[in-house]
C-alpha cells in the first residue's frame, strides 16, 4: 500500500532532529530527479524533430531533382523525335 512503501515509509521513520534536513535531502533528490528527467525528455523530443525535419525534407529535394532531371530530358527527347 501507499502509507507503508515508499515516501510514506520515510515520512513514518523517526530520525529526531534530524528528521527535518532527511526530508529536505529527500525533496530536493526528488527534484533533482525529475529535473533531470525532464531535460533527458526534452532534448530527446527536440532530437527527434530535428531528424524529423531532415527525413521528410530529403524526400521533397531528392523528388524536386528527379523531376527536374525527367523535364530536361522529355525536353531533349522532344526535338529528336520532331526531327525524325
Amino acid at each position: 500500500t501507499a502509507q507503508s512503501d515508499g515516501l510514506g515509509a520515510v515520512a513514518g521513520l523517526d530520525l529526531g532532529a534530524r528528521t527535518g534536513p532527511a526530508m529536505g535531502a529527500l525533496g530536493d533528490s526528488f527534484l533533482d530527479g525529475m529535473r533531470l528527467c525532464l531535460i533527458t525528455a526534452g532534448s530527446l523530443t527536440l532530437l527527434a524533430a530535428l531528424v524529423a525535419v531532415v527525413l521528410l525534407r530529403a524526400p521533397r529535394q531528392q523528388g524536386t531533382l528527379r523531376a527536374a532531371g525527367h523535364t530536361t530530358a522529355s525536353a531533349e527527347q522532344a526535338p529528336a523525335a520532331r526531327g525524325a
